[in-house]
């Protein structure tokens, strides 16, 4: 390395190779924007498919939990009515 070379240096490091050694882990964020018309129609149908799966199956899970509260709340109200009338 001449002494201009060194003064230009400018603390770049340098592989093996004598490319630039760039650090291992990033330190920026980087956002990478993909156009909705670019992305192909078997990945928009497999994507709308994905979610309407998954609300489904939220739905079903509020459904049994409802069910689920209805059938707590039934079994409490015939206890506290067993209790209050009959013992």
């Amino acid at each position: 390395m001449s002494d201009q070379e060194r003064d230009n240096f400018h603390g770049l490091t340098l592989n093996e190779d004598g490319r630039r050694d760039d650090p291992e882990e990033d330190t920026e964020i980087r956002i990478h924007f993909v156009d909705i018309k670019k992305i192909p129609l078997w990945k928009k149908i497999l994507f709308g498919a994905a979610f309407v799966i998954f609300v489904a199956i939220a739905l079903v899970m509020a459904w049994f939990f409802m069910l689920g509260g209805a059938a707590v709340f039934a079994l409490g109200l015939i206890i506290y009515l067993l209790k209050k009338y009959i013992f």
